[in-house]
């Protein structure tokens, strides 16, 4: 019986931390200090300082706007829960064949980004599907958006994954990413792999040049960072054989090209040698 009761009442406990600015403003930081006028204290709900249940989506809707942006001539597709074990593997639909089994259909090409955008609490459960997708469809290319909440359950799982991680400071674009938003904006960008050694491009030259030029673009006032994602965009995500002549130029490994075989048009030889000439 005590077993039993001890079940009924199983309570997990999970650390979150959280921005200095949502304690100001929930009314934590006054109250230690007397003030009885601020947040909660003046009627606000509390749950309304703990958004762990909604999605970057949901809280921002001006983030695919954003997007859009900086991908030019991409198809980005935001996957709901419940296409995060279809469509995030690249499932589109299901097909039966002369023996009544229902097989999936995989027509997503590699002009299609997947946008991720799942709740603090859920972030876990989608960067495991998007585990077995990144393996599953080498071809296609992700993006994540997170707030920087419930971190331990997810992040250290999102930079094994991503070939970048940034983070957008709250009210560095308020059309964006508001500062009432408190907690910064982690995005992950997850390429196609390569057919060859280094097999990613997490690490190297252009991703660190890169990270550079944001962290200088947001640290003052009024820059603009479109143009600096959008050239990533270009230069690595589409199209993707441009992509990948780019980069094995760059690392020399040029007598590798006559291998690619990615899904493009025809096949993406004829365009490398177009490219080359």
């Amino acid at each position: 019986m005590t077993s039993s009761f001890g079940a009924a009442l199983f309570l997990a406990l999970a650390r979150c931390p959280r921005a200095g600015k949502r304690m100001i403003a929930q009314g934590t930081d006054g109250l230690s200090r007397g003030d009885l006028d601020s947040g909660v204290m003046r009627s606000a709900d509390m749950l309304s300082f703990v958004p762990l249940h909604l999605s970057a989506l949901e809280r921002a809707p001006g983030l695919m706007p954003w997007l859009h942006t900086w991908t030019p001539g991409l198809l980005l597709r935001s996957i709901s829960p419940l296409e995060w074990y279809t469509v995030g593997h690249g499932i589109t639909g299901f097909h039966v064949n002369a023996d009544g089994i229902h097989l999936p259909e995989c027509t997503l090409s590699s002009h299609v980004v997947l946008v991720w955008a799942p709740a603090p609490t859920a972030a876990e459960a989608a960067l495991e599907e998007l585990s077995t997708s990144r393996h599953k469809r080498p071809h296609l290319s992700h993006i994540v958006l997170c707030p920087r909440l419930f971190t331990h359950a997810w992040r250290k799982r999102l930079y094994k994954l991503a070939d970048y991680v940034f983070f957008l400071p709250a009210g560095r674009r308020e059309d964006v990413w508001p500062s009432h938003a408190f907690e910064p904006l982690i995005v992950g960008v997850i390429l196609p792999f390569l057919p060859s050694a280094p097999w990613c491009l997490r690490q190297s030259t252009a991703i660190l040049q890169l990270d550079a030029s944001l962290r200088a673009c947001w640290s003052s006032a009024g820059s603009d960072d479109t143009s600096l994602l959008s050239s990533f965009s270009r230069t690595h995500i589409i199209p993707v054989a441009a992509f990948l002549f780019t980069l094995l130029s760059f690392l020399g490994l040029g007598s590798t090209l006559r291998h690619l075989r990615y899904e493009t048009t025809g096949g993406s030889w004829p365009f490398l040698q177009q490219l080359r000439s």
